[in-house]
C-alpha cells in the first residue's frame, strides 16, 4: 500500500527510481540495524517494481524481467509484502499461459 502511494505521489520516471532504489539499499546497507531503513528500501523496490511493470514506453520483453527481478527483492526482504506478492503472481501467471519460461534470477 506504500509502495502504491509513493507511485501516485510522486509521479516519476524509471530512472528517479532507479536513484531512489540505489540511495535506500545503501542507507539499508549502512545501517542494517535499521528498521526504518528496511522498510524504506522495501517500498522503494516495490515503487520502482510497479513504475517498471506499467512503463508505457517500454517493451513487455523488457520490463516484465525487470519488474519480476524488483519484487523478488522486495519479497526477499519481506515474503508477506502484498503488492510485491500479488504482482510476481501476476507476471509469473502471464509467462505461463503464453507457455513462456519465467524469468529467473535477480
Amino acid at each position: 500500500m506504500v509502495a502504491a502511494l509513493l507511485a501516485l505521489a510522486f509521479p516519476v520516471g524509471v530512472s528517479d527510481w532507479e536513484a531512489l532504489h540505489s540511495d535506500t539499499e545503501r542507507r539499508m546497507k549502512a545501517s542494517p540495524e535499521s528498521v526504518w531503513a528496511k522498510q524504506a528500501h522495501i517500498d522503494t523496490t516495490v515503487a520502482f517494481g510497479t513504475t517498471v511493470m506499467n512503463d508505457l514506453t517500454a517493451k513487455p520483453m523488457d520490463k516484465y524481467p525487470k519488474a519480476l527481478a524488483l519484487y523478488r527483492v522486495a519479497l526477499s526482504l519481506d515474503p508477506d509484502q502484498p503488492e510485491a506478492k500479488a504482482n510476481s503472481e501476476m507476471i509469473i501467471g502471464i509467462y505461463e499461459s503464453l507457455g513462456r519460461p519465467v524469468p529467473s534470477g535477480n
